[in-house]
């Protein structure tokens, strides 16, 4: 089995983690606009609305619309793993009562 180099997306995504933790960010805290975290990470658009994404759907931020809006830190919890083992316990054809199990832990 070879293994795959991580998307750049979700080594993006880490970084800005990173990020958001050396800043000392909380939730609430915008995150820098588009055009400087494109330059800031070296990459485009797309890598960086993906890597975005990821991170909303983990729960980790909220993309707001419109002007005056964008990614804004939220407060961590364990939702994001919640739905990952759930997707994951589904996919491996897990007995119901363990994908249920796995969604009413959080």
């Amino acid at each position: 089995m070879t293994l795959r180099p991580q998307k750049t997306a979700l080594l993006v995504a880490q970084q800005i983690v990173a990020d958001i933790q050396q800043r000392g960010n909380v939730a609430g805290d915008r995150l820098p606009p588009e055009k400087v975290m494109l330059e800031q990470y070296q990459i485009g658009r797309g890598t960086l609305r993906e890597s975005l994404r990821f991170l909303e759907l983990q729960g980790m931020i909220t993309l707001k619309p419109g002007p005056g809006g964008g990614p804004v830190v939220e407060q961590a919890n364990g939702t994001g793993l919640a739905t990952s083992l759930t997707l994951l316990l589904q996919f491996e054809n897990a007995p119901y009562r363990d994908i249920v199990e796995a969604r009413n832990s959080v």
